[in-house]
């Protein structure tokens, strides 16, 4: 219940932001955008979809990774678009399910999981004399994935799948609107990506390599 809260509450407070933002912006005159570059660093957490997969291998169904990704601005009308990627690993040991308990087989074993993001969206006009900017947006995520034993094994693997994600954030101007930071609430769906090399997930049927990902963002624009 309280992951379920933890998770929800970035989505909630954008809900709740959201008429504040839409009014602010029909009152505020609108300057004329120009296109420019935002380039950012993020450190991401992501809440798995195959929750009991990675309960059972990692005793944690989530994964922490750090990343980068740059965005197009001011495309008119306050369309952005942007490319991202994260690199996020675990490490445990290799599993199987034996009526219906996991068996650890002690081979070392690490998972790594790295999504690249291309997507689009809208940016409002800042408010809070221009410090705050609310955006939204979705697009595409390509899932690179990939088992590897110490030492290596025949059940090694890895592959590339393809999904969808949508998200809203706000980012906060500190320093003179060239230095951001931000906060991001994230949804990815990979799905039909598990299930076959992973004898685990297979045995819960579970097959989507998405889920939920908060995201905070240290920007820099140009």
């Amino acid at each position: 219940m309280r992951r379920a809260i933890l998770l929800a509450a970035p989505f909630v407070v954008l809900a709740l932001a959201a008429p504040a933002w839409a009014q602010a912006r029909a009152a505020a005159p609108k300057p004329k955008q120009q296109i420019g570059f935002r380039a950012y660093m993020t450190f991401d957490w992501q809440q798995m979809a195959a929750t009991n997969t990675f309960k059972a291998l990692f005793d944690s169904s989530s994964f922490n990774g750090v990343g980068a990704g740059g965005e197009v601005i001011g495309l008119g009308g306050g369309l952005f678009a942007r490319v991202s990627f994260a690199h996020m690993t675990r490490t445990g040991s290799r599993a199987f399910v034996q009526g219906g308990e996991v068996v650890s087989s002690g081979v070392p074993y690490t998972v790594a999981l790295t999504p690249i993001d291309l997507a689009g969206g809208w940016r409002a006009q800042t408010l809070g004399g221009g410090r705050y900017t609310p955006y939204l947006g979705g697009g595409l995520v390509v899932m690179r994935y990939s088992e590897t034993s110490t030492p290596a094994g025949s059940a090694d693997s890895s592959g590339s799948y393809k999904g969808y994600e949508f998200f809203g954030g706000l980012d906060v101007s500190v320093w003179k609107k060239w230095l951001s930071l931000g906060v991001e609430a994230q949804y990815r769906g990979v799905p039909n990506a598990l299930g076959t090399a992973n004898s685990v997930s297979a045995s819960y049927s579970e097959t989507d390599l998405g889920g939920a990902t908060v995201r905070v963002t240290v920007g820099f624009r140009k």
